[in-house]
């Protein structure tokens, strides 16, 4: 890995917090500020002679700027030796942004021997002294070590942090490296990624490309605990990377969630939701897993799910190839009232499956089929008593009036009713009968004094 080599162009600097060692305070000064102003937009005549006033007084920013004026500034100004002076002399007083820079120069070898022990010395005084860039150049020359410098991972680990506190986008994506391959002896995949969602909000172009990577190598064991047979194992592993919206993840988890395995609990109405997700992100699996998972789960999903769920398997179902499962559940979902259609359109669904050989659809169609001839004679049994009671009103069963049905047993008939006995119960049971209509007749109420035992209209 390269260390940032920054190349300073005209940092010019008035940074608050630096005390002066002048007596003027030209964090404050109108004049000073002045004339950082016109340096700042280019006007280095104008800013030279205060800037270089405040300089010699001893104002530590005012030196690093005298110096980049001299080294950076109008040609007429140039002067490598008057740049090492002022320089030098901001560094003295432990200024950040004049350490970084000497290190630097002696990093790259910038108008002095390049001398990588120096710099690395520069670097680290600089990052003591808050600069973030230094502090992500020292723990580079320390993780890997370089000609004399033997790589030392601790002060490695403690420069590059103190980068990445400041969100410097580099250092973050440095830890996540060291944390991803073990470069330091310590592997965390999932401090890895951290440091990789940090330095992509940082706004480091190369972060999206290794979080990228690291979600494959985290599906890939997934599925290999999952083909294992480590279920829950690769269940965890598959809802964090659907909270890292990873749409396949989530696929997976959600079916995991909707059908359970060994260590892991069945809950559809926890497997919906990644479900859905995966499907609304046209994920392949996450709508066949959804679709699955809604017909299992009947009312548990939103209506959006579960219109999503039937246009999933109507389009299996009656588009070519026809998927003779996805016509079955199809048809299951109008069985259930999942979806608004009927046990009718269920059965239609369900014929066209059958016909083709699915037995689970002839299984339905046999059901519907079943209830229907259930329906029709429950119907005609309730047709008939309703003929039989209207019958008995048109012969005289009203209130007040006895009913006999003495000529409906003629002598001689066959009929068991031919004793003695047999004739007074009749009797009995058509004077309790007609008790019971004149009740009937007259409250609107059902008879409730009692009876003889054995009396069928009681």
């Amino acid at each position: 890995m390269l260390r940032n080599a920054l190349l300073i162009a005209a940092a010019f600097v008035c940074l608050l917090g630096q005390p002066a060692t002048a007596q003027i305070d030209y964090d404050k000064d109108p004049v000073y500020q002045a004339a950082r102003t016109a340096m700042m937009e280019g006007r280095y005549a104008e800013a030279f002679p205060e800037i270089k006033r405040a300089a010699e007084a001893g104002f530590a920013k005012a030196q690093f700027n005298l110096a980049m004026l001299y080294r950076d500034g109008p040609t007429a100004t140039a002067s490598q030796e008057l740049y090492r002076k002022w320089i030098e002399a901001s560094a003295a007083q432990e200024f950040s942004m004049a350490l970084f820079s000497l290190g630097l120069d002696y990093d790259v070898g910038r108008g002095v021997t390049k001398d990588l022990p120096r710099a690395l010395g520069y670097y680290e005084r600089a990052a003591e002294a808050g600069d973030t860039m230094a502090a992500y150049n020292a723990g580079q020359i320390h993780l890997m070590g370089e000609g004399v410098i033997p790589p030392n991972h601790v002060k490695a680990i403690r420069y590059i942090e103190l980068s990445a506190k400041a969100n410097e986008g580099k250092a973050l994506m440095t830890l996540g490296y060291i944390y991803e391959t073990g470069l330091t002896g310590l592997q965390d995949v999932n401090l890895s990624r951290d440091y990789y969602y940090r330095a992509e909000v940082a706004g480091e172009p190369a972060a999206a490309e290794a979080i990228d990577r690291l979600k494959e190598v985290a599906s890939r064991a997934a599925f290999d605990k999952m083909l294992a047979g480590d279920h829950s194992g690769a269940v965890a592993l598959f809802g964090k990377l659907c909270d890292e919206a990873d749409m396949e993840a989530c696929a997976y988890y959600g079916n995991y969630l909707a059908n359970g395995a060994p260590g892991v609990s069945v809950s559809v109405a926890e497997a919906l939701p990644p479900l859905k997700k995966a499907c609304d992100a046209g994920e392949m699996y996450g709508c066949q897993f959804q679709a699955f998972a809604v017909a299992k789960a009947k009312f548990g999903a939103d209506e959006d799910a579960r219109y999503q769920a039937a246009r999933y398997f109507a389009n299996r179902c009656l588009t070519a190839p026809f998927n003779q499962e996805a016509c079955y559940n199809l048809a299951v979902m109008y069985y259930n009232g999942t979806v608004k259609g009927g046990r009718e359109e269920a059965r239609k669904i369900a014929a066209t499956s059958c016909t083709a050989g699915y037995q689970d659809s002839c299984r339905i169609v046999s059901a519907i089929d079943t209830q229907r001839e259930q329906a029709a004679r429950l119907k005609a049994e309730n047709d008939r008593k309703a003929e039989e009671f209207a019958a008995r009103q048109q012969g005289g069963y009203s209130a007040g009036v006895s009913a006999s049905y003495g000529s409906s047993y003629s002598t001689g008939s066959s009929s068991s009713y031919s004793s003695s006995s047999s004739s007074a119960s009749r009797a009995q049971d058509t004077a309790d009968f007609n008790a019971f209509i004149n009740k009937v007749n007259s409250y609107n109420t059902g008879y409730s004094a009692s009876c003889r035992t054995g009396n069928p209209y009681c």
